[in-house]
């Protein structure tokens, strides 16, 4: 199902990396367990309350709650879901206000004619599974084609837009319509699409909002032939893509470019990558992993690190902000995901490749370091993970330093634990600002509201 010139839509993956003479083991104080086996996975998510979910491309995902597979299926779409070839549902991703609105992003390919309709689609969770009825969609990506470079990457940046890959639908050694397709900027194949949540309008300070028409409004970068995950790290606000190039060792991990850059896939870019597989040890292998370790469930050295792999390779390796020189960590069979909960373990999925079967033999995999931190996820630590993710905040006598990540209108208060309003503050834009109070001592709660979405967490005075 995955070519080395037409490889498969998956999240790829890898892990942390050192450098590790034992390729069959992982660092010492490192444990991993299997969540789940028998699946032809293709990606996981992590939900904010803990729970994770094991994708399939065929259409169907598992939830895997407290460490426990949930038997009813969190979400079966499996008869509405394309799967030939590369197609098939490829990621979900949770609303940065899950905790309120319950919402996920899914990008597949619906069933729809002889190829398929590529898209990305709104639902609501509803205890431990989707609502069926509630799928609204956010953006088309087209049809799908005959087989082949359909993209399937979902991530949310500093801006608290979506950004979605979406690959050129290239025939098979990049026959057209692929390279077109790539190069016309009015077009959503071969692009990183740019889309507000939760409701899928496109923002008018993209690039070519004015000039382009229908959906393609929402092109940010063009010029792509199959990109595939993208990884952003709030800590140091860098944004990574992987994307498969077709040539033995040229795929390649780009960077975020201004906005309208071409990537030259079909013609002639602006923005080279920072590095590419043949670099990092994996040529003639499609490097498809994405993902920016920033937990501190790992040790020091692991931190602000990019993970990334190759399909069909053991090898997960490390890279950092400098790209100096990729690291190995550890060997998992065909990893081509990874992703990181709130506490900050991480999860493989694996999956080798085939074409147009059903792999039988895919797994998620847990990995930690040390003791196993928790996943069960109590409400009020959900709220305070997503106040951290709004917000950073000191405290000096008298006043709270904020600096906060979001844009536009939104409130800070400061209250006692029995809900009193102590102190508030409107804010109209990101970055540094004060909430000021009279006089308090101890444990208080710092709330952030934007709208009808509200984070709280705990702050001493």
């Amino acid at each position: 199902m995955i070519r080395k010139y037409a490889l498969l839509p998956l999240l790829a993956l890898v892990v942390s990396a050192l450098l590790v003479t034992d390729l069959s083991a992982l660092p010492t104080g490192f444990t991993q367990k299997d969540l789940i086996t028998g699946l032809d996975a293709v990606s996981s998510a992590v939900l904010p309350d803990g729970r994770i979910l094991a994708i399939e491309k065929y259409g169907k995902v598992t939830l895997i709650k407290n460490g426990v597979k949930v038997a009813t299926p969190f979400m079966d779409w499996s008869s509405k879901t394309n799967s030939r070839f590369e197609k098939g549902m490829m990621c979900i991703l949770a609303d940065p206000n899950f905790a309120t609105n319950n919402y996920i992003y899914v990008w597949y390919t619906k069933a729809s004619g002889n190829n398929g309709i590529d898209q990305v689609s709104r639902f609501t969770v509803t205890g431990d599974v989707v609502d069926g009825n509630s799928e609204k969609l956010m953006i088309s990506l087209g049809d799908s084609g005959p087989q082949y470079h359909h993209g399937g990457g979902l991530a949310i940046g500093e801006d608290g837009k979506l950004y979605v890959a979406s690959g050129c639908r290239g025939a098979i050694n990049d026959g057209e319509p692929g390279p077109t397709n790539a190069q016309t900027k009015n077009r959503v194949e071969g692009k990183i699409l740019r889309i507000n949540i939760p409701e899928g309008d496109i923002p008018s300070d993209n690039p070519f909002y004015t000039t382009n028409t229908g959906d393609a409004r929402a092109v940010y970068f063009w010029g792509l032939r199959q990109p595939f995950t993208l990884s952003y790290n709030s800590n140091t606000k860098a944004f990574w893509f992987s994307e498969v190039r077709g040539n033995s060792g040229d795929d390649r991990v780009n960077e975020f470019g201004p906005p309208g850059t071409n990537y030259g896939f079909g013609g002639t870019g602006t923005k080279n990558p920072l590095w590419t597989a043949n670099s990092a040890g994996i040529s003639g292998r499609a490097m498809i992993g994405s993902l920016w370790y920033t937990g501190t469930n790992f040790p020091a050295e692991y931190r602000d690190k990019y993970f990334f792999g190759g399909i069909d390779v053991t090898q997960l390796k490390m890279q950092d902000a400098a790209h100096s020189g990729a690291k190995n960590f550890s060997a998992f069979q065909c990893p081509i995901d990874v992703k990181q909960d709130a506490v900050g373990a991480i999860y493989v999925t694996t999956r080798c490749q085939t074409e147009d079967t059903r792999y039988g033999d895919g797994r998620v995999t847990k990995v930690w370091y040390g003791t196993e931190p928790t996943t069960d996820i109590t409400p009020e630590k959900q709220s305070s993970i997503a106040a951290a993710s709004r917000m950073n905040w000191s405290v000096l006598p008298g006043r709270i330093l904020i600096d906060l990540e979001q844009a536009g209108l939104q409130t800070v208060e400061l209250r006692s634990l029995d809900g009193k309003v102590l102190a508030v503050k409107n804010f109209n834009a990101k970055g540094p600002g004060e909430l000021t109070f009279a006089s308090a001592r101890g444990t208080h709660l710092l709330v952030w509201k934007s709208g009808t979405s509200q984070a709280v967490t705990k702050v001493v005075l």
